[in-house]
């Protein structure tokens, strides 16, 4: 498919951040080819592509990003839609758990991790022959404010995404010279469907129950007060489309804060300062504050 516009590969696009940027670049004129696991699931999709005035419905790639079979087929049709790699790829596929670590089993930890980090691995490797060859790609991957705070009860989650960012510095440097530019994107609390997908982990009889209840409040709490994407939507857009972006967007004032706490402040006042608000013990026998009430 020859245009003079350019091409983006978006995984993840059932909801949150890849579904509001396929969006937001097809509005800017982007030839946009949005991909999900399950294109079954793209009523929120449609609904959103038609609010934003767009005409048609577009084709969804079906793509599993643990799957290297369904790697390498979305990986040909791309390639076969815009007549080469695509000029941007981003990384918005990925979901996490929510419960302590060691209730989670085996088999859920390892699944976020192939998700959110091997996942974009994975899909990069396959476009970036063609994209060195080319001398010209843009890859952005979406990160988190789990990389400035910490984030209990999302440990393989804070994994990934420190994973993401290593592996993003690291492959910045290497394709620079290639004329390929590695972005991340580090939203903070921002409204999406993501929270929809998170995947509870509290097995009977779990040590971790009282604690888990008394959390519960504070995140419940950040649930009704995060901000509307749109904005954060419209900055990622601004990146791909700059001559020259930066390696790293704070997306949100909640991630620059952050981020500027984690240079100054020590783990150890930072965990504390995050503890006191979730109400997590913080040492042997302590009660939660909110089952002590």
């Amino acid at each position: 498919m020859a245009s003079d516009s350019p091409s983006v590969f978006v995984t993840g696009c059932s909801s949150g951040f890849g579904l509001g940027l396929a969006v937001e670049l097809a509005r800017r004129g982007w030839q946009v080819l949005p991909s999900m696991r399950d294109p079954g699931k793209r009523a929120a999709f449609d609904s959103s592509w038609a609010e934003a005035g767009l005409d048609g419905s577009p084709h969804i790639l079906a793509l599993d990003v643990r799957s290297p079979e369904s790697v390498r087929a979305a990986a040909e049709a791309v390639t076969d839609r815009f007549g080469g790699p695509p000029d941007a790829l981003v990384h918005s596929a990925g979901y996490t758990t929510i419960g302590f670590f060691e209730d989670l089993a085996a088999g859920q930890a390892r699944d976020v991790v192939e998700t959110n980090l091997l996942g974009a691995m994975d899909v990069t490797r396959v476009f970036l022959p063609g994209m060195r060859r080319r001398g010209s790609g843009r890859i952005m991957v979406l990160s988190s404010n789990a990389v400035n705070v910490p984030h209990p009860m999302f440990a393989p989650y804070a994994a990934t995404k420190w994973g993401l960012e290593g592996w993003a510095e690291a492959l910045a440097m290497e394709l620079a010279p290639f004329g390929v530019h590695v972005l991340v994107a580090q939203p903070g609390a921002h409204r999406s469907r993501f929270s929809d997908n998170l995947q509870p982990a509290l097995p009977p009889g779990s040590a971790y129950a009282d604690i888990f209840a008394a959390v519960l409040k504070p995140l419940e709490w950040l649930g009704t007060h995060q901000r509307d994407a749109a904005g954060a939507v419209r900055v990622m857009a601004d990146v791909l489309e700059s001559p020259r972006p930066s390696f790293r967007t704070r997306l949100g004032p909640d991630a620059i804060v952050c981020a500027a706490a984690a240079r100054v402040l020590p783990y150890r006042a930072r965990s504390r300062i995050l503890g006191r608000f979730l109400g997590l013990p913080a040492s042997p026998g302590e009660v939660p504050p909110a089952a002590a009430r």
